[in-house]
């Protein structure tokens, strides 16, 4: 017995340790495999850094944590990472493993995970990366997984989780989220326990943030029905800073988006519940402020949410007789009443109406009165509103802590009324829309340790009309900067309120002294490099034409000191236009005229013609990262030159610019170009044995150039080396590689000392190879350089010898030079092609999605009649059916009365159908008006490139 016991303890002992080390010993096999098969099943690149198994941590359970996991998205999303988990852990059921008829995964927990949630304009998403199965043959019904989740509990612990969908204009952001969720996830109706919380959580929709850093708790119990994806909950608590809201309802996902069905409300009627969702109150000591009246608030949201269709929701606000004032400050803001109301009855947006009935507030003591009626959203905005009111911003101070060393006067006045439907703009029947009234600033002074310079703002006024807006009096200073300002915007209604149209605009700019140094905070310390370094990318806001004509006597910017900066800007076709724009710097001129896009944001493009006069060489090296690549020899010359170059090409994401693209032509002139110490002309030196050559200038030079994929072609050249008459062609790589021809003719007398032995060996060379060379007054050399621009190598003999290498070299050039711009030519078409083809994409996809949304409308429109109808047939069947009971003259009235109600409820639903066909055609009208631009700017863009 003793020696079973023994032996039985031996075993045990024996199992322990194998369950301590072979999760050590197979790691990084583990690690591998794991790795191999994720990358081979998904359409992004996931990585991590190790896995580790543990079988005695959770006996009689395995426990699985991954390091640093990452999963970064490939194509569209190669520079997205989708998740980036600090630390990943899993327990496992083990002998659910053994068995292999279910396998239990009983908790994961995620600790600092960043979450990526990205949508494109087109619907694609970054977290749809599993693979199309590549087995075509006919599938049998699959079986159900014997994957099964049961789970004690999911913890998310100091998350950062952002949903940017550009298909909706959406961006829903949350900080340092925990949550935990609890329940059986094995059955397909369970209940599940969630709590949620985020320090900062943001919504923005359309550019406008409707939530800024909240503070958030989500509590509740719901029933989820997985099997259906269907969630519903009972009395769920949310939180957002002090306002408390309960939900009762469900949610349910389904293919097209979600269905839904939920009542929202207030838990508490405090006005100071309310007040907590303004971000700067909020974040003010917000504990301590005095505050005063009611709150209503609750709503609904009820149907569908789609690409297509909206749910039918209410949404209403009261306020009564709010008041709010700081402990310390000598003044408040009361007599808050807002009452404001959002609905739609049916799901058809543009049965929308929002409507703020009353607005009204004052601001120690100065009132501010709005109202708002707008309906008819989609098809023809019918806009009702007004806003009337006069602030003394010195005020503010005393009703809000602006806090220490922070400053603000001035007074703001405004006066504007609205009224009037979209289309009678769209048509130019201006006398029927109305917009008048004024926006002022006077004498406006702000200054914050958080702004770099103080702002002052001596007038603006802002005019309403229905066909612009026109800017008028507007002088502003900012610090030593200053500038006035002055223009009209048209088309501005329907571009903010239907978000269609082109915004036209032209505005006329002018300053002594911007210092966009001192305002963004930047040193002036010169640079090293381009000030594009610093940048990064910039797009150009679609459906404008904006026209801006700027005079600025002085312009500081990084390392570049300009002056009497003049031209005009134009914002169009979601490109930036220079039309001839000016100015002076480092010791010259520069000109320049061409345009900048950004339409993809990854690869911005530019396309310009830039004129450089009389530019003092070693500033212009100082300055420019590109002269620094291509032509580092600048560094050590002396002299002014000019040039002008045409180019265009791709820029990279920090504005840099992507040489292997740049293709153009150019011309450089200049009087005088010193040389000294350079390394090709020492190696010259050394080569004729002759030390004049050393220190030497380029004169009268007149050099045509070609650039073609960030290549630099020189084509042949006349100038003076010093006194020589010269020549020279060739090219310069991106690998700073070099192959040039440079001729010269080197008067006799030169050749003395061991240069004179030097022209012997060139003569002796000659002699050896039959070649009679016949000296004259001139001496013709050739000087062959290859090598690199930091290291040339050169090879020099006599022009009549070097003849034949001459050709070869002339002609690897000429073939070098055909062969890049074939090689260009060919890019160019393949380019266009692609823009072309993917500009008809877009436009079929459009008309498609439009043709799509005009019959969900439409079946929306049915469903919607179809109900009018059938609750009007139940209710007259049911007041038939009591009529019946009073007499036969009772049911005859009746069903008459249900005749006429039946052809009003005929009516009803055919002006609901006539309504959805209108908007629906409107919509495939405007979508086919906008494809056919799209494919007619991808046309344009073609044409000039």
């Amino acid at each position: 017995m003793k020696k079973a016991l023994k032996i039985t303890g031996i075993v045990i002992g024996v199992i322990f340790l194998l369950l301590l080390i072979l999760p050590f010993a197979f790691k990084g096999k583990i690690t591998q495999i794991v790795k191999k098969e994720l990358n081979k099943s998904i359409n992004a690149t996931v990585d991590f850094e190790s896995v580790n198994l543990s079988l005695i941590r959770s006996f009689p359970n395995a426990s699985i944590k991954i390091k640093n996991l990452k999963v970064v998205g490939i194509d569209e999303f190669k520079e997205d990472t989708l998740a980036n988990i600090q630390s990943t852990f899993l327990t496992v059921d083990l002998m659910s493993i053994f068995r292999g008829s279910e396998i239990g995964v009983k908790r994961v927990n995620l600790d600092y995970p960043n979450i990526l949630l990205k949508v494109l304009k087109d619907g694609k998403a970054n977290w749809d990366i599993a693979k199309a199965s590549t087995d075509t043959t006919t599938k049998q019904p699959e079986e159900p997984s014997a994957f099964k989740v049961k789970m004690d509990k999911i913890t998310i612990n100091h998350a950062h989780i952002v949903y940017d969908d550009a298909s909706l204009a959406t961006v829903f952001s949350a900080k340092d989220l925990n949550a935990t969720l609890k329940g059986d996830l094995t059955l397909d109706v369970t209940t599940l326990d969630a709590n949620i919380e985020s320090k900062a959580m943001s919504l923005d929709y359309g550019g406008v943030r409707y939530l800024n850093e909240a503070v958030c708790n989500i509590k509740t119990t719901f029933i989820a029905d997985l099997a259906n994806w269907k969630f519903t909950f009972k009395n769920a608590d949310l939180l957002l800073n002090a306002l408390n809201l309960t939900a009762d309802g469900w949610l349910a996902l389904i293919d097209e988006g979600f269905d839904m069905d939920l009542k929202f409300g207030a838990k508490e009627n405090t006005f100071k519940a309310f007040l907590s969702l303004i971000p700067a109150i909020y974040a003010k000591d917000f504990n301590n402020i005095k505050t005063d009246g009611t709150l209503a608030f609750s709503g609904f949201v009820k149907g569908k949410y789609t690409d297509f269709v909206i749910p039918a929701f209410s949404v209403d606000l009261k306020v009564g007789n709010g008041m709010f004032k700081y402990p310390d400050l000598p003044s408040d803001v009361r007599n808050i009443n807002i009452n404001l109301s959002a609905k739609n009855p049916d799901g058809i947006p543009d049965h929308t109406v929002v409507d703020i009935q009353k607005f009204h507030a004052e601001i120690a003591g100065s009132p501010i009165d709005a109202a708002l009626l707008l309906k008819t959203p989609v098809s023809d905005p019918d806009i009702n509103g007004w806003l009337k009111g006069k602030l003394d911003l010195q005020t503010i101070s005393k009703i809000y802590p602006l806090g220490e060393k922070t400053t603000l006067t001035g007074l703001v006045n405004a006066d504007v009324t609205m009224a009037g439907r979209m289309s009678s703009i769209e048509k130019g029947q201006y006398e029927q829309f109305k917009a008048a009234g004024f926006a002022l600033m006077e004498n406006i002074n702000y200054s914050s340790p958080d702004l770099a310079q103080p702002v002052s703002i001596k007038n603006a006024r802002l005019d309403f009309s229905p066909a612009a807006l026109a800017l008028s009096n507007f002088a502003m200073t900012m610090g030593k900067s200053d500038l006035s300002m002055q223009g009209k915007i048209e088309s501005y209604l329907p571009y903010f309120l239907k978000k269609e149209g082109v915004l036209k605009g032209s505005l006329s700019v002018n300053s002594n002294l911007l210092d966009l140094n001192s305002l963004m905070g930047t040193s002036t310390t010169p640079a090293t490099s381009d000030t594009s370094s610093a940048m990064a990318v910039v797009q150009i806001p679609a459906n404008m034409d904006l026209s801006l004509t700027a005079n600025v006597a002085k312009l500081l910017y990084d390392n570049y000191n300009l002056s009497n900066v003049a031209g005009n800007l134009q914002v169009k076709d979601e490109a930036l236009w220079l039309n001839n724009l000016s100015a002076n710097m480092l010791g010259g001129s520069v000109a320049l005229k061409g345009m900048y896009t950004a339409i993809n944001p990854k690869k911005p493009q530019v396309d310009l013609d830039v004129n450089l006069k009389n530019i003092a060489v070693k500033e212009a090296f100082k300055t420019f990262n590109t002269m620094q690549k291509l032509v580092p020899v600048a560094e050590k010359m002396t002299g002014d030159f000019s040039t002008n170059l045409k180019f265009k090409g791709d820029l990279t994401e920090n504005m840099m610019p992507v040489l292997e693209s740049i293709t153009g032509n150019g011309l450089i002139t200049s009087t005088s170009l010193g040389l000294e110490n350079v390394a090709l002309m020492g190696k010259i030196a050394d080569a004729l044995k002759m030390d004049n050559l050393r220190k030497i200038a380029l004169k009268e030079l007149n050099m045509n150039f070609e650039l073609l994929n960030g290549k630099v072609f020189v084509k042949p050249t006349d100038f003076n080396l010093g006194t020589f008459k010269s020549n020279i062609s060739g090219s310069t790589g991106l690998d700073k590689s070099i192959n040039y021809l440079l001729t010269t003719n080197i008067p006799r007398s030169m050749f003395g000392g061991q240069a004179n032995n030097v022209l012997n060996n060139l003569l002796g060379e000659a002699s050896k190879k039959g070649v009679n060379v016949n000296l004259g007054e001139l001496i013709p050399v050739s000087v062959i350089i290859t090598g690199t621009l930091t290291d040339p190598q050169i090879k020099v003999a006599l022009k009549d010898l070097a003849n034949s290498l001459v050709g070869d070299v002339k002609e690897q050039l000429k073939q070098e030079l055909e062969a890049k711009k074939e090689e260009v030519i060919n890019t160019a078409k393949t380019e266009a092609n692609k823009l072309i083809e993917a500009a008809d994409a877009r436009a079929a996809q459009l008309i498609a999605d439009a043709e799509k949304q005009r019959d969900q409308m439409m079946n929306a429109a049915r469903d919607q009649a179809s109900k009018l109808r059938a609750q009007s047939d139940t209710l007259i069947s049911k007041q038939v059916a009591e009529a019946k009971k009073k007499g036969a003259i009772a049911e005859l009235a009746a069903k008459k009365a249900g005749d006429v109600a039946r052809k009003e409820t005929d009516k009803k639903a055919q002006t609901v159908l006539d309504e959805a066909q209108k908007q629906s055609d409107n919509i495939v009208a405007r979508a086919r008006a906008e494809a056919d631009k799209i494919k007619q700017d991808a046309r344009n863009q073609v044409e000039k490139r």
